[in-house]
């Protein structure tokens, strides 16, 4: 029996079997990145730390501090809740005794019909004097391929396409976020997810591309051992 695949067919598999190997590789290494990121934060949940100033805690951490709302609230545009559009509310907001900047998360709120309106937000009473606060401290999220400067919609309320793009610059990159936890009056609808994809995904995703790999293997020495049969009955 001769094995024959030819030219053409080798230097395909020869293309496309180390891309199909290492895309397989490449996701199970983000699956193993992001199992790491799921069980460092989980390791930190439920423990408390006290703020040092001028250093801002780790993502994942509990933190109990004094605070000062701003009185403005800022609305992160197009996040989206079981196929429903609406906003991340932020409020920029600082620390009693040492006036550091922090951004406040509320949570996700449903939009309006209107674009030229924002939805309210029940419960900022709560707020509106310096209060003791709890809250879980959260990595900003990733800035927009495309975003623009913020929009003043209506008096100190702003919509924001990302917050990298905010309208003071004292809480810009850098500022700690913070999930405010209690006073609970004006916490929303947490949604956030430490990852966008969850390793099991990756891994899927790692088994189709080592099965594709697998096919191209076959394939060729289907296709090399066919071809050189044919061949040798027609010598």
């Amino acid at each position: 029996m001769r094995f024959k695949p030819g030219l053409a067919m080798t230097a395909f598999v020869l293309f496309f079997l180390p891309i199909t190997l290492s895309l397989g590789w490449w996701q199970l290494n983000r699956a193993e990145e992001k199992k790491q990121v799921l069980a460092v934060l989980e390791s930190r949940t439920n423990e408390a730390v006290e703020w040092i100033s001028g250093v801002a805690p780790e993502a994942g951490f509990q933190i109990e501090a004094c605070i000062d709302w701003s009185g403005e609230l800022w609305y992160l545009d197009n996040r989206t809740w079981q196929g429903r559009v609406g906003y991340e509310v932020y409020l920029p907001a600082t620390l009693c005794d040492t006036d550091e900047p922090l951004l406040l998360g509320l949570g996700w709120i449903e939009g309006l019909a209107s674009r030229r309106e924002l939805p309210a937000v029940s419960g900022l009473d709560s707020l509106a004097e310096p209060v003791a606060m709890q809250g879980e401290v959260r990595p900003r999220s990733a800035a927009p391929w495309l975003t623009a400067e913020a929009e003043a919609v209506a008096p100190r309320q702003w919509r924001l396409q990302s917050l990298a793009d905010v309208p003071d610059e004292r809480w810009g990159d850098g500022t700690p976020l913070i999930q405010l936890r209690t006073p609970d009056d004006a916490v929303l609808r947490d949604i956030w997810n430490p990852v966008n994809m969850p390793p099991e995904r990756h891994i899927g995703y790692a088994v189709q591309w080592f099965g594709l790999a697998s096919v191209l293997v076959l394939g060729f020495l289907a296709w090399g051992i066919k071809r050189g049969r044919t061949n040798t009955m027609r010598s």
